[in-house]
């Protein structure tokens, strides 16, 4: 096939070529197409220089084909390329639809698969483009030249037209098993008519307006995915928003308890001293809300980069929040002492809180115990605790962080809600009384 776009098909173009030109000098000597000496001799002396070009082009070919009786037909994928000229005049001689015969769109065909861009297709590039479509199952390969090439293998004598079955041959080379189904999505039509023939022209309308769904339905995946990457950017902004204002909650929360704990202990030294209460709890308050928010805001940050959150993390925010307040208001020996002071701090908060909630998880299991028996598997999410027992998943009874003489008992509310109940049943049979009496 390449052969027959790169040589014998221009070849023919030549002898065109110079038929017509020896009609339009025949036709200049009997004096038809110019009124002029002048223009029969500058029309003359145009034909002349370009019968020249075709003869030599057609020596050309000539010597080839005397080359290929002693060297083979190889010599021609070595010598010549294909050019859009020659696929105009294939698709031409087909039959082609006015969309396929405009020059243009056979040079987009051409600079599809042309990889040196230098407008012609080597041997090379034909035998890739070729080899790339046929692997293709996608439909998105450009194929165009694929399809004219396999239309021109079942149809030798160039007439325009194949059989079906032909057909169906093409297109197994190009989707294998979804050959059926290709064939119907393209020619579903004629097969429903029982037509034995497809003419080129509709042959290559059906290719190319299928190339085009193939293209609008990547382009939808495309946007498919894109929606769905743009939803996973908005769950995950949404998650971090979200950790955002938990970490939030929990600085302003521990802010405003090292707040409450620095009024009252200001309130004690300003008794001790004699001084304005108001003052100290005020000034000791504020100075133990930007110390314990600044501690527990970097022991968040220390937590999120290290996955954990444990002694070394609660000495380093410790460490950087004593050392950049104490460094700040007393100088560099202070900021040293505070780091020091403040890592201590930090290890013995994080130190306390496990041990807060050790305890608070074994007073839960003896309490779950003493009700149900062994206690389950739990795990506290504050703590690394992981308690191995068996029996029924239950939730555990936590000691409440109220004192008792705030705190309401399971049995006082079901004592307050009988008696609210007692309450309403007597009103309701006092009204009834009523209602008898005034009848």
């Amino acid at each position: 096939m390449f052969r027959v776009l790169a040589f014998e098909i221009p070849r023919q173009l030549v002898e065109r070529k110079l038929e017509k030109l020896s009609e339009k000098l025949r036709a200049l000597t009997c004096g038809g197409l110019c009124s002029s000496a002048h223009q029969k001799r500058k029309s003359g002396a145009e034909y002349e220089l370009k019968q020249e070009r075709y003869l030599n082009e057609r020596a050309r070919f000539l010597a080839t084909l005397q080359d290929e009786v002693s060297n083979g037909r190889e010599m021609v994928c070595a010598k010549y390329q294909i050019s859009t000229d020659a696929i105009v005049a294939l698709v031409e001689q087909l039959g082609g639809s006015p969309a396929v015969l405009s020059k243009s769109h056979i040079e987009d065909v051409i600079w599809e698969v042309n990889d040196n861009l230098d407008g012609l297709v080597s041997f090379e590039e034909f035998e890739k483009s070729y080899m790339r479509s046929r692997v293709d199952r996608t439909g998105l390969e450009p194929s165009e030249l694929f399809f004219i090439i396999g239309f021109l293998m079942f149809d030798k004598e160039r007439s325009g037209r194949i059989v079906l079955d032909d057909a169906m041959k093409i297109f197994y080379l190009k989707y294998g098993d979804a050959m059926e189904k290709e064939m119907e999505i393209h020619f579903g039509s004629k097969l429903d008519e029982g037509a034995q023939f497809i003419h080129f022209a509709e042959f290559y309308d059906a290719i190319l307006k299928r190339a085009g769904e193939l293209i609008d339905q990547q382009a939808s995946i495309s946007k498919s995915n894109k929606s769905i990457e743009m939803t996973g950017s908005t769950r995950s902004f949404n998650e971090t928003v979200e950790k955002a204002k938990d970490s939030v909650k929990t600085m302003l929360t521990g802010g405003v308890a090292a707040a409450a704990t620095g009024a009252v202990w200001g309130a004690g030294l300003a008794v001790l001293r004699n001084e304005s209460i108001k003052f100290y709890s005020a000034s000791m308050g504020t100075n133990f809300f930007l110390l314990g928010s600044t501690y527990i805001a970097l022991e968040e940050v220390i937590a999120d980069k290290t996955g954990a959150k444990d002694l070394k993390t609660g000495a380093a925010a410790g460490g950087l929040t004593g050392g950049f307040f104490a460094g700040v208001f007393g100088g560099r020996v202070r900021g040293l002492q505070g780091m020091a002071a403040g890592a201590a701090i930090g290890a013995a908060s994080v130190f306390g809180r496990e041990q807060f909630q050790r305890w608070r998880l074994a007073k839960g299991l003896e309490r779950y115990e003493e009700k149900y028996g062994t206690a389950p598997a739990v795990y506290y999410p504050n703590t690394d605790i992981l308690v191995e027992t068996k029996g029924p998943v239950r939730d555990l009874e936590m000691p409440s962080l109220l004192p008792k003489s705030l705190k309401v008992t399971d049995e006082e509310i079901e004592r307050r809600i009988q008696a609210r109940v007692a309450e309403l049943r007597q009103e309701e049979l006092d009204s009834s009384l009523s209602k008898s009496e005034c009848v």
